[in-house]
């Protein structure tokens, strides 16, 4: 993913706690962004996240589903 934008890092994946949660396995990461408009290469990688998976773009903790 990080090969469509040089201003996007992937980090991670992280495993949740707790880590099986709702009989499905948890895990996370996190996408830091060095733009001053960050709209134009998020659309760029949402189009590459599978639906099924969650977006919180302001999480309360990386660790917590």
């Amino acid at each position: 993913l990080t090969k469509l934008d040089k201003n996007a890092t992937i980090l991670g994946p992280y495993e949740m706690q707790p880590k099986y949660f709702r009989r499905q396995y948890w895990w996370g990461f996190a996408l830091k962004i060095a733009d001053k408009n960050p709209l134009s290469t998020i659309k760029q990688i949402n189009q590459y996240i599978p639906g099924n998976f969650k977006i919180d773009p302001n999480p309360i903790s990386l660790l917590s589903p």
